[in-house]
């Protein structure tokens, strides 16, 4: 039983730094830009003296993944000790959390990068910041076009 807990944790740590690895992007827009005398236009196309807006935003790992990744280790342990007089109980309470925390992680991945480049940027008016799902772990970043 001490063989399937090790798995389960390092199965989890694995899951854990995939997330991390996979769970990061960024994007950005500028409406607007610079005509060939060096002056700014809107996004429309029309000279303009002040600078475009520009957004960029960074999506990151979510900390709520990492807690749900351990609860699942904390429980499905618990669980196993729980059921220690019946080693097939036992067994099968830890057998089933390593595909679940596999399940979780990728799911996680799927679910935040669908949802963070979904994000309508094209859109974007310049003004406020677009609308982003709350439970995402984005950086939004607004500031004005540098020129060259």
């Amino acid at each position: 039983m001490l063989v399937l807990v090790r798995r389960l944790i390092v199965t989890a740590f694995v899951a854990g730094f995939g997330y991390s690895i996979l769970s990061t992007g960024s994007q950005g827009y500028c409406p607007g830009g610079m005509d060939a005398d060096g002056g700014f236009v809107d996004r429309f196309g029309n000279p303009t003296d002040i600078a475009p807006s520009c957004i960029a935003m960074t999506l990151r790992p979510s900390p709520v993944v990492y807690l749900l990744l351990a609860l699942v280790v904390v429980w499905a342990t618990i669980r196993a000790v729980q059921r220690a007089n019946d080693a097939a109980a036992a067994l099968r309470a830890l057998s089933w959390a390593g595909p679940t925390v596999i399940l979780l992680a990728v799911g996680a991945i799927v679910v935040t990068q669908t949802a963070f480049f979904s994000i309508p940027l094209a859109n974007w008016d310049g003004t406020s910041a677009p609308p982003v799902p709350g439970w995402l772990a984005v950086d939004v970043v607004i500031s004005p076009m540098q020129g060259v």
